[in-house]
């Protein structure tokens, strides 16, 4: 028994390392959230569909009318895996989600550091690959927040690994996970298609097959894939007549949004302080030099240089990855066209480009021949990476911490002590809300409530001709149903809402508090 456990360790060792960073990790979004997990706009869509699903209702929220709105507009898996974690251990939603992130970042950041493992069979790029993720102060900020994200990064590594290891060995049990795989991503995020797009173009480029083999293995993997959805699209449309509550109209990227897109990605290797111009510079040169490496490891698979050959897995592994983020890249372009042109390249956005980034870099570094002929090079690089490291872990610590202190969303600090929450909470049960903060109403006074009417619709790019009219039927129904309408200081949106005067020019003010006021009939 000994023996054999001696054994498994050694076999395993590196496996198990890696998974204290993990476990580090898990720990780590547990500790610094006891406010809670963040509680963003998008986050109620999420929670709100788990608890109704819970009470009976179903996959959806309930609007100030309290009319059941189906959830049409994001993908369904997330708030199924709350209302689940939440039905078997007895708990409200968010402290599942706050669950579910702790748990979901402990496997990304091992899995991040498997994978540099894996393809570069160095233990200690793997180390670092992990300790990067640990303490990465992007990764950190976006699992604090009750969102899908997290989980469609696993399910994307998962994915291309599993489709890199179907090439290699044909084992059609391989396909099947890599089908099971893409169809959860898809059913994660509506841009999980991109997955779904890079196994067909995978298969049927890179596949060793005969033709016909290929196209086979191509039209199981896209049924295994998209049969989950095509399910849920024919529910949205049966609830709603609509696929996705999205219309397609022109509104192509702006420039001030693809400058955003480009400090975004710059912003990850230096921190603010050193300067736009310097991140870009930075960015530009470590592109420069992956490109170079890239194809300096397909001349040598080649034999067009008298370098020894890098590893055929690790190699198709990069293409793959490469090949994702022109995909991911483009659909975004696409969304951004014709589907949401509120669309923001933030770190959120852009984390897949994030997470396959650092496996690019290690793995490509580490199977470089120049890296592994020349130690003091392989020094230098260790060093670097080190250094890097190192250079964000005050910045990862200074998230953690005020997430710590502060918490963040709506279940934060902040608004948990909001006198205008409290206020709320005293009115009649049957009053009409409306206000410019509804989602917080709904999550910190359980009470529903309906946003205020807005001029620009930022997500079809366009202006409202009838936002005079809109105002005036508000105040109408707040008039004739004794409702209130409730203003919180804290306007995020008050580029596409009336002056106050304009909306309020037929109230009156009931109460005027430290963070918001509220109007009634008078």
């Amino acid at each position: 028994m000994a023996e054999a456990s001696r054994n498994f360790l050694n076999r395993n060792s590196s496996a198990l390392i890696l998974a204290i960073f993990g476990l580090f990790g898990a720990i780590l979004i547990w500790m610094s959230t006891p406010w809670g997990i963040g509680v963003g706009y998008d986050s109620i869509f999420y929670l709100s569909a788990a608890d109704n699903l819970l009470s009976g209702l179903g996959l959806g929220r309930v609007d100030g009318y309290g009319n059941f709105i189906p959830l049409t507009h994001f993908p369904p898996l997330y708030p199924l895996s709350l209302a689940g974690l939440s039905f078997l251990a007895g708990i409200e939603s968010d402290l599942a989600a706050r669950i579910l992130a702790a748990l979901v970042y402990g496997i990304l950041v091992w899995l991040i550091g498997w994978l540099i493992y894996l393809y570069t069979n160095s233990r200690m790029a793997g180390v670092l690959g992990a300790g990067l993720g640990l303490i990465s102060p992007f990764m950190l900020d976006l699992s604090y927040l009750a969102m899908s994200e997290q989980i469609y990064l696993v399910l994307l590594l998962l994915l291309i690994h599993t489709l890199n290891r179907f090439v290699f060995n044909q084992k059609f049990w391989y396909l099947v996970v890599a089908g099971a795989l893409a169809a959860m991503a898809y059913l994660t995020r509506y841009v999980g298609l991109s997955v779904i797009i890079l196994g067909v173009i995978a298969l049927l480029v890179f596949g060793r097959r005969p033709l016909r083999k290929k196209v086979k293995d191509t039209i199981s993997f896209a049924v295994i894939s998209l049969f989950p959805m095509l399910i849920f699209y024919f529910r949205n449309w049966l609830l709603t007549g609509s696929l996705t509550n999205r219309v397609i109209l022109y509104h192509p990227p702006t420039a001030s949004q693809l400058k955003l897109g480009i400090s975004t990605i710059a912003g990850w290797l230096l921190p603010p302080r050193f300067g736009a111009n310097t991140r870009a510079i930075v960015l530009v040169l470590l592109v420069i030099t992956m490109v170079i490496l890239i194809i300096v490891g397909y001349l040598q698979k080649k034999d067009h240089v008298g370098l020894p050959p890098v590893q055929p897995a690790s190699q198709q592994f990069i293409v793959l990855i490469v090949m994702y983020m022109a995909i991911y890249l483009l659909m975004l372009g696409v969304s951004l066209t014709f589907f949401d042109a509120s669309t923001r390249l933030n770190d959120r956005i852009l984390s897949p480009i994030y997470i396959l980034g650092i496996l690019l870099v290690f793995i490509v570094l580490w199977n470089s021949s120049y890296l592994q002929e020349k130690s003091w090079l392989r020094i230098g690089i260790i060093l670097g990476c080190i250094g890097f490291i190192v250079l964000h872990l005050l910045q990862g610590w200074g998230v953690a911490n005020r997430m710590r202190l502060e918490g963040r969303g709506f279940s934060s600090k902040q608004w948990r002590s909001s006198a205008t929450i409290e206020k709320v909470s005293d009115l009649p049960a049957d009053t009409l809300i409306f206000s410019n903060e509804a989602f917080a109403i709904y999550y910190l006074a359980g009470r529903t409530a309906n946003w205020l009417p807005e001029n620009y619709d930022p997500v079809k790019g366009q202006k409202a001709t009838d936002y005079d009219q809109q105002i005036d039927a508000m105040q109408a129904e707040i008039l004739s149903r004794n409702g209130a309408l409730v203003i919180f200081d804290s306007i995020s949106k008050n580029n596409v809402y009336a002056p106050l005067e304009q909306m309020t020019s037929r109230l009156k003010l009931l109460v005027d508090l430290d963070d918001g006021s509220i109007f009634v009939k008078p």
